[in-house]
């Protein structure tokens, strides 16, 4: 972590802190805003204004393309294999529990923020893999660039990357130009 500190089993960066618990100490925190569990941390990383603008300008070009039977979630969480997040898109059906979702997604999409660019391009991709998740982008909003990844074999193989206006591949097809989100 970039200019991390620890203090008392807290590592922190300038917007994103990490606190070892176990799960149970997790979720007895009840209901709080940002905040996921991996790898025996609390991660807690509240977005700042253009991870806010991205997200929000990602959300309007998706929510007339989801497929039927599904719902686009903005910061929804999903449990899978001991983990808990909550990405800031996730398209998953409409049946299931109302708390948190258990089975895959048909999506998730991540915004790489400064303080936890690697628990996203690295921590989360092979987690999500791992829960089976089929499709996952990555918005790379400091580069301008939307990174398509499909589920193959137990590994994410990159599908597409979008620098420019162009139509996404996969279970969500819609154009996008990464320009416009907030770069």
């Amino acid at each position: 972590m970039p200019n991390a500190t620890t203090l008392l089993g807290v590592a922190t960066t300038p917007a994103l802190v990490k606190t070892e618990m176990s799960e149970d100490q997790f979720l007895a925190l009840g209901e709080t805003k940002h905040h996921e569990y991996y790898d025996g941390m609390c991660v807690v990383n509240p977005p700042n204004r253009r991870h806010a603008r991205a997200e929000r300008a990602l959300y309007e070009a998706l929510r007339l393309h989801v497929p039927d039977g599904h719902e686009l979630l903005i910061e929804w969480g999903w449990r899978t294999g001991g983990s808990w997040f909550e990405p800031d898109l996730i398209i998953l059906a409409l049946e299931g529990p109302g708390d948190i979702a258990v089975d895959p997604p048909l999506l998730i999409v991540e915004i790489l923020s400064p303080s936890n660019r690697l628990d996203d391009l690295v921590t989360k991709r092979q987690k999500y893999a791992a829960g089976g998740l089929s499709w996952y982008w990555i918005a790379d909003i400091d580069h301008c660039r939307l990174t398509v990844l499909e589920l193959v074999d137990g590994v994410f193989l990159e599908r597409q990357r979008l620098t420019g206006a162009q139509i996404t591949i996969g279970p969500v097809r819609v154009g996008i130009d990464p320009a416009s989100l907030a770069c």
